[in-house]
């Protein structure tokens, strides 16, 4: 039975163990159903009416940008927003931003930026940073439903409409993301925040590494996730020539 007893409580006054742990089998499923949720709505759209597939992409964009109202407003409401450590500056919250933008607009610059930066949510369901809230609260839901729209969306384009991803912007995305860790960085700098993480590493991950050794395997990380995910379509562009 769903208890609605802790659904708005902050993390503070949460009872111990009423969580979950790295892969134990409350994560494990919550994993499976979000990339399942993912695959179910690739498929919806790609099943749908080209006529209708407009109005999905309006509703997922409204949808992401209803979840940051949703978390701004619990914060404020329970009264812990801070400007230290609530603003919409980590990279999924900025991408529920981008990936909005990119829809309305139908910018392909945008879209690539989606796909390059967006499939990295999969590391959100990985190593959450939400295993101090229950399955049934609204951070744990807010955050699956925004992860699992980021995921989806780039997906979409690709499998439904056509899109393809092109190395050649990959740059220009890489030069977009160092652009905004930029800004940020300012921002972390006046008001002592660690906003995407640029200052040390994030609590709920257990890596024994200190900067600027997290920053290389960060960056190390990013690179190697372009490669996996550009790298099949390099290889498909040639056969596609031949």
């Amino acid at each position: 039975m769903m208890d609605f007893q802790y659904f708005f409580t902050y993390e503070t006054g949460l009872p111990q163990g009423i969580g979950y742990s790295f892969f134990d089998a409350t994560h494990l499923i919550w994993m499976f159903v979000s990339f399942l949720m993912v695959g179910l709505l690739v498929l919806l759209y790609k099943n749908a009416k080209i006529s209708s597939r407009r109005k999905i992409m309006i509703v997922i964009a409204a949808a992401l940008l209803l979840c940051e109202v949703v978390r701004t407003g619990w914060f404020i409401a329970i009264g812990e927003y801070t400007i230290k450590n609530s603003l919409p500056l980590q990279l999924s919250r900025i991408l529920v931003f981008v990936e909005a933008f990119a829809i309305f607009f139908n910018t392909r610059y945008l879209k690539e930026f989606t796909y390059a930066c967006g499939l990295f949510s999969v590391a959100a369901f990985i190593a959450p940073d939400i295993m101090q809230y229950p399955i049934f609260h609204i951070h744990t839901i807010r955050y699956s439903i925004a992860h699992i729209l980021i995921m989806a969306v780039p997906l979409m384009w690709i499998i439904a409409d056509g899109f393809r991803p092109d190395i050649k912007y990959l740059p220009k995305c890489a030069a977009l993301l160092v652009g905004i860790a930029a800004v940020v960085e300012t921002f972390n700098i006046f008001l002592g925040s660690n906003y995407l993480h640029i200052h040390y590493i994030p609590t709920h991950v257990n890596l024994n590494l200190r900067q600027p050794f997290f920053a290389m395997a960060f960056v190390g990380a990013v690179l190697g996730f372009w490669v996996i995910i550009y790298l099949p379509w390099v290889i498909y562009d040639k056969i596609k020539i031949r």
